[in-house]
């Protein structure tokens, strides 16, 4: 009896010392596990030769909007532009969409979204149109320090090219 009454003691102390270090580890791997958007964080440097480059807006300031679904959280832009971040190897995963903006969608305006990673072609939409879904990309940025997007026009003058990054998020 004597020895289940020290079992039982020793169980319970050390599950009270291991639950503050276990809420500890789990609420900091529950804080680091959400998303971050990239419409949420400053650019290091951009460019674009037309119109504004706009946080959660089209270029002309409307809701992100492609083949008729509005998005919430994303960048608007007008090709040519490019658009840097620095990364610092924090993230693992690169997610998100582009398209061609509704306002523009019966215009024939065509671009290309090309997305690299420490100066790498790691992504390449091909040409998008006005009506059609935007293309979907899920990247692994392990360890990759700048990221760089650039919207095209797509071969044709950059007329009405209003090109919009959709979702654009980072995994930790």
């Amino acid at each position: 009896m004597k020895r289940k009454k020290i079992l039982f003691i020793i169980v319970v102390l050390i599950v009270t010392l291991a639950l503050p270090i276990y809420f500890a580890i789990f609420f900091e791997l529950s804080r680091k596990a959400h998303p971050v958007f990239l419409s949420d964080l400053a650019p290091t440097k951009y460019y674009q030769e037309e119109g504004e480059l706009r946080m959660d807006r089209t270029t002309d300031g409307n809701p992100l909007s492609v083949n008729g679904y509005i998005y919430s959280k994303g960048i608007g832009t007008h090709a040519y532009s490019v658009i840097e971040y620095l990364l610092d190897g924090r993230y693992r995963i690169f997610e998100g969409a582009v398209g061609l903006d509704d306002l523009v969608a019966n215009s024939g305006a065509k671009i290309e979204a090309l997305i690299y990673m420490d100066n790498d072609l790691i992504y390449r939409s091909g040409t998008l149109r006005g009506w059609i879904d935007p293309r979907y990309f899920y990247i692994n940025i392990i360890g990759k320090k700048k990221l760089k997007l650039v919207m095209n026009d797509g071969g044709d003058g950059n007329k009405n090219d209003h090109g919009d990054w959709l979702r654009l998020r980072f995994l930790p």
